[in-house]
Parts: structure tokens; C-alpha cells; sequence
């Protein structure tokens, strides 16, 4: 057999071709939609923050499509083998490859192949490129996405003060300093000791 020699033939290269351009380009469609909308909805926060261009590509961008990729390829590879398998069948050239003595175990081998390559970047990438562009989108995300959320109004807060003090809060309100039907229990071992109401 010529792949265990370590050719391809001509029609595995085709194969492998059209699988792999077929996975890439669907592969980046999805992830420009998806830049697109996130963009539209974090665009605020970027002007807020007075970010740069060069900022939001190189700390948000940059950790944010590797997981985008990531988190897409499964769905994309199932994608691109039905469309691709489809727009062959429609150009029947399949049915000459068959009746030229192809069996279909050996037309296999090239997807096989293709989704080898595929799994073998996804699992580099979730090895060696994620934990490091996970971390830089976190950070970004964190810094000048979620910092609103962080000092804006907050519900239901819980905190412990020391060993055996704690307030409850129904809401805190960050423009006014307000707290809203505030708590403080006070415990001496099993056993409340002091409570603080306030509305």
C-alpha cells in the first residue's frame, strides 16, 4: 500500500486538500461572526477605558480567538466533512473514484488523515497555547469588562468580618455607598450574641 510507504497518492492529497481548506475557511467565517458581535457588545467598555486598538488586538484578541478556535473546531470539522462530501457527491466525483477500484475503506484513509492533523493541533493547542491565552483574555476581561460589574449594584452579599462576625446585605448600591437592609450577627461560639438590624 503506498501510504505505508509513505506516499500519498494523488487522490489522498485532493482529499486531504479540500478537507482541510474546506475546515479553515468555514473555521474563520464563524470566528469573524463571532468577533463581530462580541465586538459590538464590549465596545463600550473598550471607549470607557480609552483602550487603543493595539491594546484590544494584542491582550483581548489574541486570547480570545485561540478559544474561540478551540471551543468551535468540533462543530466546524463536522461542518466541513458534510459539506465538502456533499459538494463532491454533487459533482459526481465520487462515483468515479469508486468504480476506478477504490474501495471505501481505502477513500477513508485521507479523512482519517485530515482529522488526525485536525486532533493533533487541537490538542497542542489545549496543552501549550490555551493556559497562556486563557490567562491574557482573563486578565483583560477582568481589568476593563467585568470592573463595572465588580462596583456596580450587587445583590445579596454575604461576607464574614473576623471568626465571629458577619453581615448580610439585600443590596448594595456603589454610586451612593448604600447599603439596603443590612445585617450584623454577632456569635459567641454556637450562640448569637449581638444582632444589628438596619433597613
Amino acid at each position: 500500500m503506498d501510504l505505508i510507504k509513505g506516499k500519498l497518492k494523488l487522490l489522498d492529497r485532493f482529499i486531504i486538500g479540500k478537507y482541510l481548506g474546506t475546515f479553515f475557511y468555514t473555521l474563520c467565517v464563524f470566528v469573524l461572526i463571532i468577533i463581530i458581535f462580541d465586538l459590538s457588545e464590549k465596545l463600550d467598555n473598550f471607549l470607557e477605558n480609552n483602550l487603543s486598538l493595539w491594546e484590544v488586538v494584542s491582550q483581548y484578541y489574541a486570547g480570545s480567538i485561540p478559544y474561540y478556535v478551540n471551543m468551535l473546531s468540533p462543530l466546524i470539522n463536522f461542518i466541513a466533512v458534510i459539506f465538502f462530501t456533499a459538494k463532491m457527491a454533487d459533482q459526481t466525483e465520487i462515483v468515479p473514484i469508486l468504480s476506478g477500484g477504490v474501495s471505501f475503506r481505502r477513500f477513508l484513509v485521507p479523512y482519517f488523515i485530515s482529522a488526525s492533523i485536525i486532533f493533533g493541533a487541537n490538542l497542542a493547542s489545549n496543552l501549550f497555547l490555551l493556559p497562556h491565552t486563557n490567562k491574557l483574555m482573563n486578565e483583560f476581561i477582568n481589568s476593563y469588562v467585568d470592573k463595572k460589574k465588580e462596583l456596580g449594584n450587587r445583590t445579596n452579599i454575604h461576607m464574614r468580618l473576623d471568626s465571629n462576625t458577619y453581615v448580610y446585605m439585600e443590596s448594595f448600591d456603589s454610586k451612593t455607598n448604600t447599603g439596603y437592609r443590612f445585617n450584623l450577627d454577632n456569635f459567641k461560639g454556637d450562640t448569637l450574641y449581638k444582632k444589628l438590624v438596619s433597613d
